[in-house]
């Protein structure tokens, strides 16, 4: 028997993060829940995580009746629930449950999941991005929008950051796909923004440990894109209890893995030390998360980088001289 801990990490890859969806709030704690009784550096199958009904009671501060009725719901949407996985900078996708099956047993009062097998390259085993919390961020939250907005931003501004705050522009109808809204629902950009941002903005400030601002920009004579500052949530009492909690590290070999084929991950070791390798890596990490230069291609904006030394540049080499050079982007895009 599983016991929800509302301390417990949340730990998902960012292509999943970014997945496209629409899940209840209630539906998506009772996952969150779940993911995180998930070992993140586990072998072998996923196993099946259950839990009783007082349990299931207590974590959403229900009377167990009431609990009792919401089962069969909450468990018919998380099994037919289908996510839309795509490859960055790619035209590849993938639909794929969450999980295999979900049952309820009388007898015992007991309610059962076993994950889709498809899904444990996105709950564990990480070589790639991933995004994490606790899950006491989202208790609270009674939007299933604003917790998907939640996890968005905590994606760019993690648990661990330093900075005092990070940006994140991201396209208008993507935010619509990721928040499982059809891009041609509010169609006037004023509806989206009072019943989606401004309202996602105030359940965040009130029960969560980030806080956000955001910008309209506009394409042409519609609003095209949103860029959003994140910040930590100082005024949020939970805020405090988060940095006691030890993030999920990754190897700096884990790391760069997110950035280069293993070809060019083998050239990139043996050709430069760890230490110029590990700064850069971090200058490149703070440049993507404070939004200080549009990088289209990380692994030749990360690749120069280190060539270059950034993290330690020459004299004659201005900061603003390296923030414009694109001479990495072989594309020219």
């Amino acid at each position: 028997m599983s016991e929800i801990n509302t301390d417990d990490l949340v730990v998902k890859s960012n292509e999943l993060i970014e997945g496209h969806y629409r899940l209840s709030a209630a539906s998506q704690k009772i996952a969150a829940a779940l993911i995180s009784k998930v070992d993140p550096r586990g072998k072998g199958p996923l196993p099946e995580f259950q839990f009783s009904i007082p349990e299931y009671a207590k974590f959403f501060g229900l009377t167990e009746s009431v609990a009792y009725r919401m089962i069969n719901k909450t468990t018919l949407e998380l099994k037919k629930i289908t996510i839309t996985l795509r490859k960055r900078n790619s035209m590849d996708f993938l639909h794929a449950g969450l999980f295999s099956y979900c049952h309820y047993s009388e007898k015992d009062r007991v309610v059962g999941f076993k994950f889709e097998p498809l899904m444990e390259a996105h709950i564990r085993d990480f070589a790639q991005n991933f995004t994490q919390y606790q899950v006491k961020q989202i208790r609270n939250i009674k939007s299933g929008h604003a917790i998907r907005l939640y996890e968005l931003l905590r994606k760019s501004h993690p648990m661990s950051a330093n900075n005092g705050q990070s940006f994140l522009t991201v396209d208008l109808d993507e935010l619509k796909r990721i928040l499982g809204i059809d891009p041609k629902h509010y169609s006037r950009f004023f509806d989206f923004k009072k019943t989606i941002l401004i309202h996602s903005q105030d359940e965040m400030k009130e029960k969560t440990d980030l806080c956000f601002d955001f910008e309209a920009i506009r394409v042409g004579r519609k609003v095209g894109k949103i860029k959003f500052a994140i910040k930590h949530n100082r005024s949020f009492k939970g805020v405090v209890e988060s940095h006691d909690v030890t993030p999920l590290e990754l190897t700096l070999e884990d790391q760069l893995k997110a950035y280069f084929p293993n070809n060019i991950l083998t050239l990139v070791q043996n050709e430069f030390d760890n230490d110029r390798i590990e700064r850069n890596l971090k200058y490149v990490q703070e440049q993507q998360a404070m939004g200080s230069v549009e990088i289209n291609h990380p692994g030749k904006y990360l690749l120069k980088a280190i060539k270059d030394d950034y993290a330690k540049p020459p004299e004659s080499k201005s900061t603003i001289d390296r923030l414009l050079d694109t001479s990495w982007d072989i594309d020219g895009d």
